[in-house]
């Protein structure tokens, strides 16, 4: 069975997306996919788009990770491998998390 945990709308503005499905197997061995999107960025607070553009994270998208890190603690998530997009923003938004939750041995694995 996959399980698919989204945050709800009203809390939308106050956390960043996190979507976790769990999938459970005979052998009662369960796997989490948590899928995150980057804190918010220097063009995001400036309403700009920026697609492919590589713009760091803004002081709030730095919180946004922060906050993520402590939503995953909370949720009792521990992570085997991370792979994130080659944008800085993606790429230190999973950085700090990792880093929050201790998971200094976690291969970041990026691309483009």
């Amino acid at each position: 069975a996959l399980i698919l945990d989204q945050r709800d709308e009203t809390s939308r503005d106050q956390s960043p997306d996190i979507v976790m499905a769990t999938q459970g197997s005979v052998d009662s061995h369960v796997s989490t996919l948590v899928l995150l999107r980057h804190g918010q960025s220097v063009w995001n607070a400036e309403n700009r788009f920026t697609g492919w553009m590589d713009v760091p994270l803004a002081p709030a998208g730095v919180r946004d990770a922060h906050h993520a890190a402590d939503l995953c603690r909370e949720e009792g998530l521990s992570f085997d491998m991370v792979f994130t997009s080659v944008l800085q923003r993606a790429a230190n938004t999973s950085r700090i998390i990792l880093e929050d939750l201790g998971h200094h041995d976690v291969a970041l694995r990026q691309d483009g």
